[in-house]
């Protein structure tokens, strides 16, 4: 809740100043990079839950497709590709031991957000569904031990995990964006996704994701 208060709060400070005007009842085929990060829900993940949760900050890229319903409303259908997941690290430390744990777990997912879009003077209003495929999950671990007697061990563990994960997923995003120039145009996107992280639990997280980003106008 506090992410969308922020952002309705950065949409009202646009909309004082006008900025280019939006294109108006024409369809638009725009080409989208920027910068995701992601929060997830640690709860879910029970054998992590000892550990410090941390945002992951990736790359996204795509491309949408609006078609107009009037002049002032339209639906987009697009792809994306991006990263989400979040990484962690543990300490502990004992009489006769001490040990230093951090990993990273990635999830990569392709994008499919329907979106209503809702023209005004100053920017596009955005909201919709999205489906989410996660086309490819890895995690990486570091573990670090030493003891008492004066021995140490490391050990590096990396394995793709996707067949332990349920692939589909769906959410729904809320933001805006704004063209700044004939070609160019800056958007700011909150998503929140319900996912099921291992197949046949039937238990859902959230999952939390800002886009910033820039979008390219081919037509």
């Amino acid at each position: 809740m506090k992410y969308i208060k922020f952002l309705l709060a950065l949409f009202l400070i646009n909309c004082i100043n006008p900025c280019f005007s939006q294109n108006e009842g024409k369809s638009e085929f725009k080409f989208r990079l920027g910068f995701s990060n992601t929060a997830n829900n640690p709860t879910i993940w029970k054998f992590y839950e000892s550990g410090l949760h941390t945002r992951i900050n990736s790359l996204y890229f795509g491309f949408s497709y609006s078609i107009p319903i009037n002049e002032k409303t339209s639906i987009m259908l697009g792809t994306s590709l991006t990263n989400k997941g979040f990484k962690t690290s543990a300490i502990g430390k004992y009489p006769d031991y001490e040990y230093e744990l951090s990993y990273r777990f990635d999830l990569n997912y392709l994008e499919i957000p329907l979106t209503f879009i809702y023209k005004t003077k100053y920017c596009d209003l955005n909201i919709g569904v999205n489906y989410s495929y996660l086309a490819r999950a890895c995690w990486n671990s570091y573990l670090y031990e030493s003891f008492k007697n004066g021995k140490t061990t490391e050990y590096v563990y990396n394995s793709e995990i996707t067949d332990l994960m349920k692939r589909n997923d769906w959410g729904i995003h809320l933001g805006f964006s704004k063209k700044v120039t004939p070609f160019l145009g800056v958007e700011l996107i909150l998503q929140e996704n319900f996912i099921e992280p291992y197949r046949n639990t039937h238990e859902i997280a959230k999952q939390q994701t800002i886009f910033v980003g820039l979008q390219y106008y081919i037509y």
